[in-house]
């Protein structure tokens, strides 16, 4: 009954789109959210696709329709303005968008497929330096083209952080038991800041989900992908979510 169900489940997925033919199903894991699958175009132009389907709009519903929000916005701003991020950032990319599909039961992402490996096989001192720059890259993003698009994106308020710092903490920890200390003594001096920190007003665009595995690498280019999280929000949010991952 289980593999039944997950086969019809397959089937839902779009024989085309945008010029590009099914090529294979990925296995869901358990904890999928969602229905991946591999396309393929006549020149052999190779693209992801990943969709959600149901009756009721769940959390995945929403985390794939903000991701589709920042594609478009990401499109937006490479179509109008690629001569200037690549000039500030020649070696940040994002996967090309090629579709989307949004149905009342359905939602599709078609992204160019990237042929990589993720930062985590890079020296530590390596990783450092690409998270800068990615930090670097968000912050322009913001600064320069929010405001020429008319893709309105999510908000986060600094009170949003600050209900979150407990959980990211605890986390944290967890995941990075050798860091406790140093985690017990950032949440003493978060603590402390709250009242300066909910007079902050600054947003910038922030990704909540830069974990290596998000962070491609290829021919000394670095692909930023997965904006299901992203938001605009004060960029304390990103070295939170980063340290929780």
């Amino acid at each position: 009954m289980r593999t039944s169900k997950v086969k019809n489940a397959f089937m839902q997925l779009p024989d085309q789109i945008n010029g590009f033919s099914l090529a294979s199903t990925r296995t869901p894991s358990t904890s999928n959210k969602y229905l991946t699958a591999d396309y393929v175009d006549a020149d052999g132009k190779h693209a992801i696709a990943k969709q959600w389907t149901g009756r009721h709009k769940n959390l995945g519903y929403y985390w794939l329709q903000n991701e589709i929000r920042f594609y478009k916005f990401l499109d937006q701003v490479y179509r109008e303005s690629t001569p200037e991020l690549l000039q500030r950032f020649p070696d940040i990319r994002v996967p090309k968008l090629i579709a989307t599909i949004e149905e009342e039961n359905r939602l599709v992402l078609l992204v160019e497929y990237i042929q990589s490996q993720s930062i985590q096989a890079l020296p530590d001192a390596e990783q450092v330096k690409i998270y800068e720059k990615l930090f670097s890259y968000l912050d322009l993003l913001d600064q320069r083209f929010i405001q020429q698009s008319e893709i309105a994106l999510p908000v986060r308020p600094m009170a949003f952080l600050i209900l979150r710092f407990p959980l990211v903490a605890l986390l944290a920890t967890i995941r990075h038991p050798k860091i406790f200390f140093e985690v017990l003594r950032s949440a003493t001096i978060f603590t402390a800041s709250i009242p300066t920190l909910l007079t902050q007003r600054t947003l910038r665009i922030v990704h909540r989900d830069l974990n290596p595995k998000n962070i491609l690498v290829r021919d000394g280019k670095i692909y930023l992908i997965d904006f299901e999280l992203s938001v605009r929000s004060h960029p304390l949010i990103e070295i939170a979510h980063t340290m929780m991952n």
